[in-house]
């Protein structure tokens, strides 16, 4: 009867491992995140990969027409550990998830079908079926615009003009004002535009393109088609940075409210809310032409400043030098205009400069002044001839954009002497010679010679008394020398067995004692049902969760909740379920309605459309734990 029973242990630790091994063995497990968008947002869904061991894995054949798709990569462990080894800490994970969430953009309307494709996991190719999303149109109205144009119109512009653009939202038979607007505005997202910060405090915020931005708004009502809108508008001003011909296409999101009212279930029972749907509106394409600079007669000075400036010239030291002396000069650009095109005029280019001035050819950074009205370069040279008698004067170009030209200025000529350098240089000796050296050391010193004196042959060699060191291996014992001190791990090992038999005498001395049945395992998943639900739903309680897969897990681990408090197998969470609980009193009437309220509301926000809102996310995981602790 005994060996019978020790052949069941084997047999189950057998099956345990089995098991172990089946459950993190390679497999791949495909999810659609979203189901269907509206044209000019974006579907996801994931691929999860279980592994046993880590292993490189190729995405790369997940395509849509031809071109790979973008996605986020994470990696979580079922369990790990880590050990030291000569001061190196080697860590190990078993049960290994990767997650890959692909995003698929929403260019047009209608059905959109990602093909199937071919994941590798080392060399080993696994095959995941096609996906079908289905793009909607969006939802427009004639009581929602918006007009995106220009204020101060020209038919033409150059880089570094500035521009303002008038955004107005246009608004009526709404009830109350469009809430949760999120703006598209692609002109802030080019380089070739460089935004102008509003100086003044903002009034208020708005969301353009995923940001939020401060900005000042009015409101008030104007005429549009013969008919009166509420208008909600702001300004928004750019420096042109660069020539082209650019378009843009610009619109906005709300949610407004349809006058209507619908029954939803909430903590305190069934309330009233009223029913919001989104809509949006787009504006005509904005289009701007920014010229280039002419390219006939430009300078050869010229190097990118637009405006109206002048040029002036500071010796920052003495102008009274010797032939190879260095000189610093501030180069000082004052006037109107774009700082960030205005660069150091190019002295080390010039030949009136350099035929008689050594000049650095590296890149001089200017500062621009507190108060903005002018830029500063410093230059630093070295004279190279003694005719020298001036910094000639330096010119600096610029584009007018006023007189449409190219325009030269000038610096004043700065006069410095240049004395030559091949005189006498004086050296001062400030230390005395020593007595005993005589007339010899006042010869050398009145020759002004500087050669280090060799010390006194005659002097007597200066005795240092030393202890006497005493060797170190006099000092142990010789065989103790020659022993082999590392450390002995045989028999550490060897120590270690008897533990090891009494251990594993005890697991199976605990083992033949257990009566493990089917009755006792349930009473276990009955009382530890909500520990483990707060274990399950640990990753949702961090401070960013994963918007993505917020509601779906959490609707998956309260049907789990209920299955392993109740012992029932459960497909889906419904009313008759709920009812059947409550019929069977194993929770009130009250708790049901409130989970079932929570559980619809789940369900609603993770098909909906609404921006994920972590404060409400929160609050809803709080409540749902607070109704399935009193289960």
């Amino acid at each position: 009867m005994n060996a019978i029973k020790r052949i069941k242990y084997i047999l189950a630790i057998i099956l345990s491992i089995a098991w172990t091994v089946s459950v993190w063995a390679e497999s791949i497990d495909v999810e659609k995140l979203t189901d269907s968008c509206i044209v000019g947002e974006s579907l996801f869904f994931r691929v999860t990969v279980h592994l046993d061991e880590e292993k490189e894995i190729d995405v790369s054949d997940v395509k849509m027409s031809g071109a790979p798709l973008s996605y986020n990569e994470s990696q979580s462990s079922s369990s790990s550990f880590s050990f030291t080894i000569n001061g190196r800490t080697i860590k190990q994970a078993s049960g290994l998830e990767k997650s890959f969430v692909f995003e698929v953009p929403a260019e047009k309307t209608g059905v959109i079908i990602v093909p199937s494709a071919t994941i590798k996991i080392g060399e080993k190719p696994y095959t995941i079926e096609s996906q079908t999303f289905m793009v909607h149109e969006k939802p427009v109205s004639d009581n929602f615009k918006l007009i995106v144009k220009i204020a101060n119109p020209n038919p033409v512009y150059y880089p570094t003009q500035i521009i303002e653009i008038n955004c107005r939202l246009y608004y009526r038979d709404f009830q109350g004002s469009p809430s949760d607007l999120q703006y598209d505005l692609p002109i802030l997202a080019d380089n070739h535009f460089l935004l102008i910060p509003d100086p003044e405090a903002p009034k208020g915020y708005v969301v353009i393109n995923n940001q939020k931005f401060g900005i000042n708004y009015d409101q008030g009502t104007e005429k549009l088609g013969g008919k009166e809108y509420n208008v909600f508008f702001f300004k928004l001003k750019f420096r042109l940075m660069n020539a082209g011909e650019f378009s843009f296409n610009n619109s906005v999101k709300a949610q407004v409210e349809t006058g209507r009212v619908m029954r939803q279930r909430g903590f305190f029972g069934t309330e009233l809310v009223r029913e919001k749907k989104t809509i949006f509106a787009e504006s005509p394409v904005l289009n701007i032409h920014v010229q280039a600079l002419p390219k006939e007669n430009v300078p050869q000075e010229f190097n990118g400043a637009i405006g109206d400036f002048k040029i002036r010239v500071i010796p920052s030291s003495d102008t009274d030098i010797k032939i190879g002396d260095p000189i610093t000069l501030s180069i000082e650009i004052s006037g109107r205009g774009s700082w960030e095109f205005v660069k150091c005029p190019p002295v080390d280019k010039m030949p009136a400069l350099t035929d008689y001035f050594i000049i650095s050819s590296d890149p001089v950074a200017g500062v621009v002044s507190e108060d903005g009205s002018r830029k500063t370069f410093i230059v630093r040279m070295r004279v190279k001839s003694k005719t020298v008698k001036q910094i000639p004067p330096i010119p600096f170009t610029f584009f007018n954009l006023v007189k449409n030209e190219y325009i030269t200025v000038h610096s004043d000529p700065v006069p410095i002497k240049v004395f030559d350098s091949s005189g006498n240089v004086e050296v001062v000796d400030f230390g005395k010679p020593p007595e005993e050296q005589g007339a010899d050391a006042q010869k050398l010193s009145d020759q002004g010679d500087l050669k280090s004196q060799e010390p006194s042959k005659s002097a007597a060699p200066v005795q240092n008394d030393l202890p006497e060191l005493i060797p170190i291996r006099d000092n142990v014992n010789g065989p103790i020398l020659e022993q082999d001190h590392s450390p002995g791990y045989k028999g550490i090992f060897f120590s270690l067995i008897p533990i090891f038999l009494i251990g594993m005498i005890w697991i199976i001395q605990k083992i033949r004692n257990m009566n493990v049945s089917e009755k006792r395992l349930a009473k276990i998943r009955q009382r530890t049902a909500y520990q483990i639900f707060k274990n399950a739903i640990s990753h949702l309680e961090r401070k960013n969760p994963d918007e993505t897969i917020f509601y779906r897990d959490l609707g998956q681990h309260i049907l789990h909740f209920l299955e392993n408090r109740f012992l029932v197998k459960i497909d889906d969470i419904d009313t008759n379920l709920i009812q059947n609980f409550i019929k069977q009193n194993r929770i009130s009437s009250d708790l049901g309605d409130s989970l079932m309220a929570k559980f619809e509301r789940i369900q609603h926000l993770r098909y909906s459309k609404e921006q994920f809102n972590p404060k409400e996310a929160r609050t809803i995981l709080k409540n749902v734990k607070e109704v399935l602790k009193k289960c």
